[in-house]
């Protein structure tokens, strides 16, 4: 059965509701809200490995029928480029936020590089979050359950997104980031009623996020600096693969 209008305009709001709401998420014991992040990111990761992963074989397929005769540069490696992209570029503004924590300069020219990393951080992730919430709902189509599943894993995505940006940016992300985000998640979402993508952008867009979220979810959940724990992030995966592969 197919998902209804109304449910997808409430998954929309849920997921939106995730940065409005995220910072009453943590927990006041610092490593039970690790264990609970860690276990979110990696359920999120298993959604792209299990589910959306094998759907881009099928994508990349389809991407290259349509295209055919176009004279695209590489056609055939498209889907698969836009999601190393994503990978790269979240890479890059995370290692760019990591780099501005611990080389501090002097005072004022600190304040300044630092707010300029926080402003293009969150540009990349305002996209970003536009971007997830438009494919939610122009794939709403598939049904019901396949937009719950979408919701959960990206709503759990979201979790360790705000979580992280809170880390990193402090007062500055609570006072407007997390607004800001939640009005591009409801924006993303409704504007999929009325802006019918041609279906290679739309299978390009897909790339682009499944490479977005593992790149998201590993290096802020699992790096060093973030003290990431394998066992919580193996769990919560493999919870989630065991939820898939029952349903």
């Amino acid at each position: 059965m197919l998902a209804t209008q109304l449910q997808a305009e409430l998954a929309v709001v849920v997921l939106a509701s995730i940065f409005v709401i995220g910072k009453w998420f943590h927990i006041s014991d610092e490593s039970r809200s690790r264990r609970w992040i860690t276990s979110s990111a990696g359920a999120s990761v298993a959604y792209i490995w299990l589910h959306v992963l094998p759907e881009l074989s099928e994508a990349q397929h389809t991407f290259t029928r349509l295209t055919q005769g176009a004279r695209l540069p590489m056609p055939e490696f498209r889907i698969y480029m836009s999601g190393l992209l994503g990978f790269v570029v979240f890479f890059g503004l995370e290692r760019m936020t990591w780099f501005s924590r611990v080389n501090p300069t002097g005072q004022g020219a600190e304040a300044r590089r630092d707010d300029f990393v926080y402003r293009l951080n969150l540009a990349g992730f305002l996209a970003y979050a536009a971007l997830v919430s438009y494919l939610m709902v122009r794939d709403a189509k598939y049904g019901a359950l396949s937009l719950l599943l979408y919701l959960i894993a990206m709503g759990l995505h979201f979790v360790v997104v705000d979580h992280s940006l809170r880390e990193q940016h402090g007062a500055a992300y609570d006072r407007r980031g997390r607004w800001l985000l939640a009005l591009m998640v409801l924006l993303g979402g409704f504007s999929a009623k009325v802006a019918v993508l041609p279906e290679q952008t739309v299978l390009t867009l897909l790339g682009l996020i499944a490479g977005g979220v593992i790149s998201n979810n590993t290096l802020m959940e699992l790096s060093r600096q973030k003290d990431g724990s394998f066992f919580y992030f193996f769990a919560g995966a493999m919870g989630y693969a065991l939820l898939l592969a029952l349903i």
